[in-house]
């Protein structure tokens, strides 16, 4: 396959050099298609929750972020923006055990044409909240920690460069949807490291937030170099597990329950919404655009 596509996240700085104008509120805010962040809210809010915008201004080539809660802030000249997405956020992890993230994109922005930017938009609104829970997740280095086998870095580059070439292909809808993803995962790491820049701590690049998302799958990459040479060693091979379901049955109720075998940072959960063409909501981590547990709701 080709590898033409893999230039784009290879050549992205650690620092991605994003138009983005900080916490300000476009005075021009008329065109912000309202979606079901209220009711989101109503039922996972709480005092540290906030709501956040993202819009983009095609005339200046920026893109501003505002908090809801910060009226204030804003932009001179503030005609020409358009809403991109929004978002409502409660970092409540210590409280209830869970982070609740709402992400929508603007109705208005779901076209074909529009897609893209919204996408992007939307990632970067996430990494931005989250930026200190993708840290403690870590983030940092994670593409470096993920292995030390030249043999599965390689494929993973490779695989990396697949993913881009195959996005490239606009007749299908899989792939189309692919580069929408890709889309998302670059403006997590925009957005994180905007607030790296704002705020302080480290730098992130594209590899070390597709590492997070590819941590529960590498294995099985390394597992087939070691034992690919040596098909004898498969016999009687026992794959390391994790997890517990526990079932209840009573007379008259079902219980259920789970067991996390893992890390102690895998306990910083994210109950996530995203709003796009269809609404997901899945239970997640920081950083991470899919559910390792594999539980979702769709609507």
């Amino acid at each position: 396959f080709s590898t033409a596509g893999f230039e784009r996240p290879a050549d992205l700085p650690d620092a991605w050099n994003f138009p983005w104008m900080g916490f300000h509120v476009p005075e021009d805010r008329a065109g912000r298609e309202s979606t079901s962040i209220e009711a989101f809210q109503h039922i996972y809010g709480g005092s540290g929750a906030d709501e956040y915008d993202v819009f983009y201004n095609a005339d200046r080539n920026v893109y501003a972020v505002s908090a809801r809660a910060s009226p204030n802030t804003t932009i001179t000249g503030g005609s020409g923006w358009t809403h991109l997405a929004e978002a409502f956020y409660n970092p409540s992890l210590a409280a209830s055990g869970w982070d609740y993230l709402y992400v929508a994109i603007d109705k208005a922005m779901r076209g074909a044409q529009t897609q893209c930017t919204a996408y992007t938009a939307a990632g970067f609104i996430e990494g931005f909240v989250t930026q200190y829970q993708i840290t403690a997740s870590g983030a940092v280095g994670a593409w470096d920690r993920m292995t030390t086998d030249p043999r599965v870095k390689e494929w993973l580059h490779d695989h990396i460069a697949h993913m881009y070439a195959a996005a490239a292909n606009p007749e299908s809808p899989f792939y189309t949807q692919l580069s929408l993803h890709l889309h998302q995962l670059e403006g997590i790491v925009a957005g994180y490291n905007q607030a790296v820049m704002a705020f302080g701590g480290d730098l992130v690049t594209f590899k070390d937030i597709f590492a997070l998302n590819f941590g529960e799958e590498v294995g099985d990459v390394v597992g087939h170099f070691q034992y690919r040479s040596q098909p004898k060693k498969l016999r009687g091979y026992n794959p390391p597990r994790h997890c517990s379901a526990l079932i209840k049955i009573t007379a008259d109720d079902l219980f259920v329950s789970h067991d996390t075998w893992s890390s102690f940072q895998s306990m910083r959960r994210m109950y996530k919404t995203y709003a796009f063409n269809t609404t997901v909501a899945l239970s997640g981590y920081p950083g991470q655009i899919a559910s390792n547990d594999d539980w979702y709701m769709t609507s």
